[in-house]
């Protein structure tokens, strides 16, 4: 395994499977993390060690979505999309700190579905 060893609490298939419930591309996870999409995709080709920071910021900015991950010990790791928690806002935050010169309207139309 090559993900970093704080990433024990957060699987590279997890990331993949919670893009897919959001309809995230790599890049979008990536601009919405300030990280090069070159390291969303290696963290989830499992091709590189990433660092607890850079893993941190992709949880967050899936959490911030409405994302759950869940774990039921051993190597049993799941992901859930709780929309009715996640804000009509959920996203601003990390979409925000990619372009801090776009204004709240424009935001709108780019937060996740």
């Amino acid at each position: 395994m090559a993900w970093s060893a704080k990433s024990d609490e957060f699987a590279p298939a997890q990331c993949r499977a919670a893009r897919a419930l959001l309809e995230w591309s790599e890049g979008e996870l990536a601009a919405r993390t300030l990280l090069p999409p070159f390291l969303v995709a290696d963290f989830e080709r499992n091709l590189r060690l990433v660092s607890a920071e850079a893993v941190a910021a992709m949880r967050f900015a899936l959490e911030d979505a409405g994302i759950e991950f869940v774990s039921g010990g051993g190597n049993a790791r799941g992901v859930i999309l709780k929309q009715e928690e996640a804000g009509p806002f959920a996203g601003e935050v990390a979409m925000r700190s990619c372009d801090p010169a776009v204004g709240a309207n424009s935001l709108q139309n780019h937060r996740p579905s």
